[in-house]
């Protein structure tokens, strides 16, 4: 087991909200209560989606809060050019928001935890776009903040039109990201709406077009495995060893069946222990915010199965698959965190029924 050491105290790690204001500018009105809605509703959000996928007892709070229990937005500033674009804007808005992680919390804090980062910038007309990466041990995303009229209710759906003014559904898109997950998007055959990771709500809205508009978001079953085991969903905390694991594949095969699904079947094993394969089928004319997400449990003798009953009908296309670590991780079989593409790729030609696979390294997508 790669985990080094468990205690029974709580876990004190945390993602911390962040608001960028240039210098000069003013703070927007009532800021703290937004954040205060906007973390509420994303601790609720996926408190209840791992719950959902079977991944009960999870840590509920997960954003840092003050002495008096409200949710802790830091306030940094610093320089910004009169004159922005998305290029160059972001890297300064995040290098001013760890300048001040750097401040308060010494150097090289930066490099661990979860930080998301709101920016509000009036008087900056250039200033726009949206950013998330990360993994295990760290991320970041960065958001517009969300200067317009309105509530944020605990129980609102993330794809409700009255949120859409305000992109909430595309703000936890991005903390999602922060948090290591990769784009995800939803089976429309299986009508439960559009998926955290997936296509913007327009987007989701236009592929649907014809259907009762569904404003329904989830947390997809590889979403919330490869979150299961994140160290801020943890109750308790868990000292986890940083090595870089490398999955052992043996007797892996792929094959379609006479319905036209996909089979993939193999065994998997690490010094860490597995609990769950997990395949992305993305054909190359959609783009991965359509990819369908296929999860398998991973048994304690490393075996697996796994189905891809929603295989696309697309000539060409590709499956990522990795595997969820009890560490935290989730890993390819060269041992490289996933984060936006895979490195172990099985690529199909053909119409269905007469599907070949392929085998190959390099990035999915």
């Amino acid at each position: 087991m790669a985990i080094l050491a468990a205690e029974a105290k709580p876990n004190e790690r945390v993602a911390r909200l962040i608001l960028f204001v240039p210098d000069g500018s003013e703070l927007p009105e009532n800021y703290q209560e937004r954040f205060e809605e906007l973390a509420l509703r994303t601790e609720a959000f996926f408190n209840s989606e791992l719950t959902r996928n079977g991944w009960k007892d999870r840590r509920k709070e997960i954003f840092a809060r003050d002495e008096s229990g409200a949710i802790e937005v830091l306030v940094a500033r610093g320089h910004l050019d009169p004159v922005t674009d998305r290029q160059t804007s972001l890297p300064a808005v995040t290098s001013h928001a760890m300048d001040l992680i750097k401040s308060k919390f010494g150097e090289g804090a930066e490099s661990k935890g979860v930080y998301w980062t709101f920016y509000h910038c009036p008087d900056h007309e250039g200033m726009r776009g949206f950013r998330g990466g990360g993994g295990r041990d760290s991320g970041r995303a960065i958001n517009r903040y969300p200067d317009v009229e309105g509530d944020i209710p605990i129980e609102a759906e993330l794809g409700s039109k009255a949120m859409w003014s305000m992109n909430i559904k595309g703000c936890v898109h991005e903390f999602g990201h922060a948090l290591g997950l990769p784009h995800i998007g939803p089976k429309l055959e299986e009508t439960n709406g559009n998926t955290l990771m997936g296509p913007i709500n327009r987007a989701f809205a236009k592929r649907t077009e014809g259907a009762p508009f569904d404003e329904r978001v989830y947390l997809s079953e590889a979403s919330a495995a490869m979150l299961a085991f994140h160290p801020l969903f943890s109750k308790t905390h868990i000292e986890y060893s940083d090595a870089n694991y490398s999955i052992n594949l043996s007797g892996l095969t792929i094959k379609e069946t006479d319905d036209n699904h996909i089979h993939v079947h193999g065994s998997a094993s690490c010094t860490e222990d597995i609990h769950s394969v997990i395949a992305l089928d993305s054909p190359r004319r959609f783009g991965d915010y359509w990819s369908r997400p296929y999860r398998a449990p991973v048994e304690k003798d490393g075996n697996f199965s796994l189905l891809v009953d929603y295989p696309f009908e697309e000539p060409k296309g590709s499956l990522a698959i990795f595997f969820s670590l009890d560490s935290g991780h989730n890993t390819t079989k060269g041992g490289r965190e996933v984060l936006q593409q895979g490195v172990m790729t099985v690529q199909y030609t053909g119409k269905p029924g007469e599907r070949t696979f392929t085998v190959t390294e390099g990035k999915s997508r």
